[in-house]
């Protein structure tokens, strides 16, 4: 294995990053076999509070993508359809609770990153991560949870890091959010989103993870003898690999050649697609270990490995537990979990509003419009009719059909205040809205 590091200068890792070129450069001294396989039910697990949630994004054929969410379970779907949009990354940042999927290879938006709303499913495309020809496939995202910075892995290219993230909404390009055939095209503009590479790797690497305190970069690699985009019945053919990286030991072969073991416990070969940190109160887990959860390629189940892995012994060991619930989805590639605090409902958009267009996202108004919210419709100018509304708490929706094809308005309320972006397949602006009757 060949890993060239660079340096990343905003990140307390850097100096040990350069011990992880060292240590990936010798992975077999560090070798080891999984320790222990015992059968695993979610009955073992501790309540997990009310408001925990579990965001996935399923592979439908080549590259059709569909998103899923559970409370924190069972999985359901989570908006539409998105075809040929390839979305192969996913993951929540648990400081501000925002979602981003990205995708890889089999899509006109290579290696896009996308904003995705988690109270219907719909999405926005933020642009290409490091700019076109960077990166052709991004297999993997991962927030750290203390800086917040979004690391991902790119395949053929290795480890790379997002350090700030595009301001939303006002650097978004088109939405591919269309409600009568949501899919992925070439984009109209293009916006590069900066993005350093830390590590070449050329090796498959299916999904990465931080543990929950940060100090720890999980992942998981598929081992070929042949091309990795050379794809049989199975997407490895010479075993499958947790990694463990650390800033006191670099990196280490956590886990060698996990397929034997899987195929054991499951019935079949399958690859580990997603993988996610958990927090230890699933499990009495002590804090010097973590706890990770991995999904599978397989059938219309959701396999379950939970992980909990030793990075500080001196021998790397993993004790692996399955287990399996039915789920309408056979292919997960991205997995997240995030525990939120309750939060307090918005207030209905019911009433009157000043709308102010802002046709080039630049801060500054074009046009200003009556609008309100009725019962069933909107109106705009003092036209009943030109449309429809929801609101799911504080995100609100509008779907006006006076203008073909139909522009969808999506925007978030803040008190007395709307703001958000309007599209359809032909262009996209910005706008936001001032309450007539301020709420007290």
């Amino acid at each position: 294995m060949n890993i060239i590091l660079k340096t990343h200068t905003s990140v307390k890792q850097e100096k040990s990053l350069r011990s992880f070129q060292t240590q990936w450069q010798n992975p077999l001294a560090l070798m080891a076999m999984v320790g222990l396989l015992a059968v695993f039910s979610w009955s073992n697990i501790a309540p997990v509070k009310a408001e925990s949630f579990f965001y996935c994004v399923d592979d439908k054929g080549l590259n059709d993508s569909q998103f899923c969410h559970g409370n924190p379970l069972p999985l359901e779907k989570l908006g539409p359809l998105y075809e040929n949009c390839d979305i192969e990354a996913l993951d929540i940042s648990q400081i501000t609770g925002d979602l981003y999927g990205a995708a890889g290879d089999n899509t006109p938006r290579k290696s896009h990153l996308y904003y995705v709303y988690k109270n219907n499913g719909n999405v926005v495309d933020l642009g290409n991560i490091g700019g076109k020809g960077f990166l052709e496939e991004v297999d993997a995202l991962s927030f750290h949870p203390v800086t917040d910075e979004l690391w991902g892995w790119a395949q053929g290219e290795g480890l790379f890091v997002i350090s700030t993230l595009p301001i939303f909404p006002e650097h978004a390009i088109l939405p591919i959010v269309d409600i009568d055939h949501p899919h992925c095209q070439k984009p109209v503009e293009d916006v590069t989103i900066p993005a350093e590479l830390i590590a070449s790797f050329a090796n498959e690497v299916e999904d990465i993870t931080w543990n929950q305190t940060g100090d720890v970069l999980y992942a998981v690699e598929n081992l070929h003898t042949n091309d990795p985009d050379s794809h049989g019945n199975i997407d490895y053919d010479d075993g499958i690999t947790l990694w463990a990286y650390d800033t006191i030991s670099g990196a280490r072969e956590l886990c060698h050649n996990l397929a034997p073991s899987i195929t054991k416990a499951l019935g079949h070969e399958a690859e580990i697609e997603g993988l996610e940190a958990l927090p230890n109160d699933f499990m009495s887990i002590p804090a010097v270990e973590d706890l990770l959860i991995a999904t599978f390629h397989g059938t219309y189940k959701m396999y379950y490995a939970i992980i909990i892995a030793r990075p500080t012994l001196s021998t790397p060991q993993c004790e692996i537990w399955i287990d399996s619930i039915e789920v309408p989805f056979n292919d997960i590639e991205g997995i997240t979990y995030f525990s939120d605090e309750p939060v307090l409902a918005c207030p209905s958009v019911m009433g009157s509003w000043t709308l102010i267009m802002d046709f080039d996202c630049d801060g500054v108004g074009n046009q200003t419009v009556l609008m309100g919210f009725l019962e069933n419709s909107i109106w705009m100018a003092d036209n009943e009719n030109r449309g429809t509304w929801n609101q799911n708490n504080c995100d609100v929706e509008m779907f006006d059909n006076m203008i073909s094809p139909q522009v969808i308005w999506i925007g978030t309320l803040d008190g007395n205040q709307l703001s958000g972006t309007y599209s359809n397949n032909s262009y996209m602006g910005c706008w936001k809205a001032i309450r007539n009757s301020p709420l007290e």
